[in-house]
């Protein structure tokens, strides 16, 4: 989460912008909140600071991918938010996990397709209404 959602890498981008003063990211980072579709656009463009940003959230991810594959074996991984929404992103972190695992065969990598600015409470609250339910309670 630190690193590879949306808040995790704004959060980065303002601690590291000292490292990268000419960052067009660190100079839109001063003016507000900086979303994972500007910081795609800004490492598909070269920008160092974006791509150590979209780097370091890949080989998290990718991590997290070929970790769970190799223990549990799903037939897809469905990611949400802004960085499931961005095919580029999803390419990357697929490509990365096929490094990290190996000759483990990996699961497709796919978007939720749910409004990147809510994926995240839509997540929280099916967790939430599954655990009501395991607890035998009323939803």
């Amino acid at each position: 989460e630190a690193i590879a959602s949306g808040g995790g890498m704004d959060r980065r981008i303002r601690k590291l912008a000292d490292q990268y003063p000419d960052s067009p990211l660190a100079v839109a980072a001063r003016s507000g909140f900086v979303g994972a579709e500007t910081i795609f656009a800004a490492a598909r463009e070269g920008d160092p600071l974006a791509v150590r940003i979209t780097e370091d959230a890949a080989c998290a991810l990718a991590g997290l991918v070929a970790n769970l594959s190799r223990l549990t074996a799903p037939s897809m991984i469905v990611l949400g938010g802004g960085i499931g929404g961005d095919q580029w992103m999803r390419e990357k972190i697929f490509e990365k996990a096929k490094e990290q695992g190996g000759s483990h065969v990996l699961p497709a990598i796919l978007s939720s397709g749910l409004n990147p600015d809510t994926a995240g409470l839509v997540g929280a609250a099916v967790v939430g209404m599954n655990l009501q339910e395991a607890e035998g309670g009323a939803i």
